[in-house]
């Protein structure tokens, strides 16, 4: 795995720099953007939870400034992720409602499918402090069936 995250950094880099000074450019909005969520699932797999929640908050800053929704709901799920493993957990309950609720106004089932595989979605998703009929809205929306 160490590699894998070695490797990671070495093409979100490379990335970077080919983006960089562009990202006002409303054609690499999109592009900048995938940078910006590539860069924060590199952190948060290497368990960089700060990195993670610095980059995701800047993700959806950004996002806000250009007016363009691509991927603050994943920037969302990240930082609950990051927030409540790094024992923020209130913070990561907030972040995780928002997320859920994001997925709810805008169903994207290709990109729950990979968020939801996270064990931490379905400890997060489980606990009590997230209200049961919304959780099951949220199931019924994506068929999921919770471990």
């Amino acid at each position: 795995m160490a590699r894998d995250i070695d490797n990671a950094r070495n093409n979100v880099a490379l990335a970077c720099e080919i983006i960089n000074g562009k990202h006002e450019m409303e054609k690499y909005v999109y592009i900048t953007t995938v940078v910006k969520i590539n860069k924060i699932t590199m952190h948060y797999l290497a368990e960089e939870f700060d990195a993670v929640i610095e980059h995701a908050l800047a993700l959806i800053e950004y996002e806000g400034e250009m007016r363009y929704k691509g991927y603050s709901d994943h920037a969302s799920f990240y930082l609950a992720f990051a927030y409540f493993q790094s024992g923020q957990e209130e913070k990561g309950i907030q972040w995780f409602y928002k997320a859920l609720g994001m997925m709810l106004l805008n169903p994207n089932t290709a990109d729950m499918y990979y968020l939801a595989r996270y064990e931490i979605f379905n400890v997060m998703i489980q606990d009590q402090r997230i209200s049961k009929g919304f959780v099951d809205e949220f199931k019924n929306e994506y068929k999921l069936i919770l471990m």
